[in-house]
């Protein structure tokens, strides 16, 4: 038996803070290509059913056209069953996929069940309720939904997980982080937040897809499966001492070379300049979009004179570099910390 284990879909989320309008508009359609994508592979996997552990839209009242979308994706697969847990963001979920045959919704205030021979699914709204309201099986083959944090203390808007270890759960389907993650919850089950299927930005890179549960002999394993598609790329280059933008541009070429021509690139420039080198951002954004989807660049740049000057001056920017230069003996990690260090003074927005 197969469970497709997936989470935080966002669908008809608004992106135009990270990308231009067309970009955004693009990357909600390829998020709703890739949840049918999911869907096809669940199908060619003869899966019972798809566990949905919460935010499958992004506002608690996604448009109609995407809602139309995803009920028209499910409608195309009647033998497939489709578990929903709502989460913090899509709340009620609307009556015209509700209504379909094959959904079934998790209640938001109590624990419900849904039984697949030996397989016991399990799931409620508020992932805050203790597990003696779960009446698991010791028998059953038991998986849990829940859509929050998880703590190993109890809190008021987490998930316990010291609580769940013992009490017969073979699997935690859980949603809310947007990172793949798949760990041991104790001797007998395991929990695992599925990730986002498909980035929508630069704070969601890497490979992104769904958890394949596969139940056999009573038990269930569960494997991470990538699905292809766009993916974004964040990372940060060092142009210090590069004296010309051909340089610069070399360096940035180089390591983008792997990237596909299909994915999104954030590139920070990092490190320290001569003076009077120029950083021709906007000329090297035109270039590099001409091989990829989207690019993004960060001048985080500093001039090393201006790092010199810096380093006798009677001030707060002056005191901050002589105690870098003093305390820190690698001297790439220190002029890393002086450029982020003088453009924070300056009131310049930084990222670590």
């Amino acid at each position: 038996m197969v469970f497709f284990h997936t989470a935080d879909l966002h669908l008809g989320a608004g992106m135009e803070a990270n990308m231009p309008q067309d970009k955004a508009a693009e990357r909600r359609l390829e998020l709703l290509e890739t949840f049918s994508a999911l869907v096809n592979e669940a199908q060619k996997a003869d899966a019972s059913a798809v566990l949905i552990a919460g935010d499958l839209f992004d506002t608690e009242t996604p448009a109609p056209t995407t809602v139309n979308r995803v009920a028209s994706v499910i409608e195309a697969h009647p033998g497939l069953d489709f578990l929903i847990l709502a989460g913090n963001h899509d709340g009620e979920l609307p009556v015209s996929l509700t209504s379909l045959a094959n959904v079934h919704v998790f209640p938001a205030d109590r624990p419900a069940c849904y039984r697949y021979g030996e397989v016991a699914v399990y799931g409620c709204g508020d992932c805050t309720r203790p597990p003696d309201d779960f009446p698991l099986a010791e028998g059953d083959c038991n998986i849990v939904m829940l859509h929050g944090e998880t703590s190993e203390s109890a809190t008021q808007t987490g998930i316990d997980l010291r609580a769940w270890r013992g009490r017969h759960v073979d699997y935690l389907a859980l949603g809310h982080y947007h990172r793949a993650d798949i760990c041991p919850l104790d001797s007998r089950g395991s929990y695992a937040y599925a990730g986002c299927p498909a980035a929508h930005g630069f704070d969601e890179c890497g490979e992104k897809g769904y958890i394949r549960l596969t139940v056999e002999n009573g038990r269930i394993t569960p494997v991470f499966v990538p699905l292809p598609g766009r993916r974004m790329h964040a990372f940060s280059v060092d142009v210090s001492d590069s004296e010309s933008p051909d340089l610069i541009q070399s360096r940035l070429y180089e390591a983008c070379r792997d990237i596909p021509a299909q994915d999104g690139i954030r590139v920070e420039l990092k490190g320290t300049l001569p003076p009077g080198a120029s950083l021709p951002t906007a000329a090297l954004k035109k270039v590099l979009e001409q091989t990829h989807w989207f690019v993004k660049i960060k001048d985080s740049t500093v001039c090393k004179a201006e790092a010199d000057a810096y380093r006798h001056d009677i001030s707060l920017a002056g005191t901050f570099i002589r105690l870098v230069l003093e305390e820190e003996n690698d001297p790439d990690l220190a002029r890393e910390i002086i450029s982020l260090g003088v453009a924070a003074l300056r009131g310049e927005e930084t990222e670590l």
